[in-house]
């Protein structure tokens, strides 16, 4: 929901990026440990979320 409303309004003001970017580091590391340990479920679910994250950080960089 947040990156459709990201999205449809152009407008990220009310986001912290530090936030997002924790957030995002925090998803990386665990989608390299589902790699590591070769587990489906972990590399699906936080591909899906790092995509997503990465979305509404990009869209924080350029709707300032």
């Amino acid at each position: 929901p947040q990156v459709v409303k990201a999205f449809n309004t152009r407008q990220t003001k009310d986001l912290s990026l530090l936030m997002y970017l924790t957030f995002f580091t925090g998803i990386l590391l665990w989608l390299i440990y589902g790699i590591i340990i070769k587990n489906v479920p972990i590399i699906f679910a936080n591909s899906v979320t790092i995509i997503l994250v990465g979305l509404i950080i990009g869209m924080k960089i350029r709707y300032k």
